[in-house]
């Protein structure tokens, strides 16, 4: 046999050789992507079944009375802000009324307030004036001042929206309280609430619930683990149907 033809039957079986093994490597990766698939396909499977169970399973006897002493923390931060809050839109009613009892009034009855810059007139409600209604120097320098009087009404609508909030975030915790109380609530619903309730805690309570709380004035707002549990007041509650 000539020597170009055993070098050219070399390379064919060189070439073969490889596509064999090309071929072998394939088989085998392919092998592995299949097994890899059913792998994850059996754990997804397991994992889904162990959900499944879990949230049916009842929250035990420790997971509901530690859920129902985070309500009556809850139930503190709450307290604290409310009361907070109620004193501090006290002030704010007080400022602004204070603001209204010196405001300068048109013959109409209506109070009126200048700029800073001495340009503008606004009444109460945030409405610009002409000069044809009022003349911005016949209103005393003395008189408060729209920026000042603004400043206070928004502070007391902000607060006021403050306690709408904290109020809401109340019946929160009471309709938790509730749900805790019926028979068969599971872990899953336990986690649902707890999640429910950080997600739409005031930014007031959880500064209370951050170590910023003030100390109680009387027994009657004592920590949770004390010899009184706190409640939120009457006076303080959202207003059954």
């Amino acid at each position: 046999m000539e020597l170009a033809e055993q070098l050219t039957l070399m390379e064919i079986f060189e070439e073969h050789a490889a596509y064999k093994r090309r071929m072998a490597r394939a088989l085998e990766e392919e092998n592995e992507r299949v097994f890899e698939e059913h792998r994850q396909q059996k754990q997804h499977q397991e994992e889904e079944e162990k959900k499944f169970f879990d949230d049916l399973m009842e929250a035990s006897d420790r997971q509901i009375a530690t859920f129902r002493n985070q309500l009556e923390d809850y139930d503190t931060g709450v307290v604290h802000a409310l009361m907070d809050n109620e004193h501090a839109l006290d002030d704010a009613r007080k400022r602004r009324e204070e603001l209204e009892s010196s405001a300068f009034r048109l013959p109409d009855g209506r109070m009126v307030f200048k700029t800073e810059d001495g340009k503008r007139v606004f009444d109460q409600r945030g409405a610009e004036l002409s000069l044809d209604t009022v003349d911005p120097h016949a209103i005393p320098d003395s008189r408060p001042q729209w920026e000042t009087f603004k400043a206070a009404k928004e502070n007391e609508q902000k607060l006021q929206q403050e306690r709408e909030k904290l109020l809401q975030f109340q019946k929160k915790v009471d309709d938790a309280r509730a749900a805790v109380d019926k028979p068969g609530i599971t872990a899953k619903q336990l986690d649902e609430l707890d999640a429910d309730l950080k997600r739409n805690m005031p930014e007031a309570v959880r500064q209370k619930l951050s170590g910023n709380a003030p100390a109680p004035n009387s027994a009657e707002f004592q920590v949770p683990g004390t010899a009184q549990t706190t409640r939120v007041p009457d006076t303080l509650r959202v207003p059954g149907p």
